[in-house]
């Protein structure tokens, strides 16, 4: 077990925060696999106190920023697909104008 004590100075009776050093293992790993993009990533197993509220917002984090990459990539998708439309048009546009010349 890693042991890792509050910033704050100890006053009697004040509990040391214990954590599992699996738990923070594990948030560290789930943190590089978004770090190399990997969004599809999630902490499943429970943790009590700080870590776990750690743990909750990384999931948390994690899910938003997946929702807005996914929205960015559909927005990237549409604008491609309204450009080639439009080149569609020009082209046609010019077309049918060499035929009225």
């Amino acid at each position: 077990m890693l042991k890792v004590s509050s910033s704050r100075p100890k006053s009697p009776g004040r509990n040391q925060l214990t954590v599992s050093s699996a738990a923070i293992t594990r948030l560290r790993l789930a943190t590089k696999e978004v770090k190399q993009g990997n969004l599809d990533v999630a902490i499943t197993e429970k943790t009590h106190g700080e870590l776990g509220e750690l743990v909750d917002d990384f999931n948390h984090m994690v899910r938003k920023l997946s929702e807005t990459t996914v929205k960015k990539d559909l927005l990237q998708d549409s604008e491609k697909r309204l450009q080639l439309a439009l080149q569609g048009a020009e082209l046609a546009i010019t077309a049918n104008d060499s035929w009225t010349i």
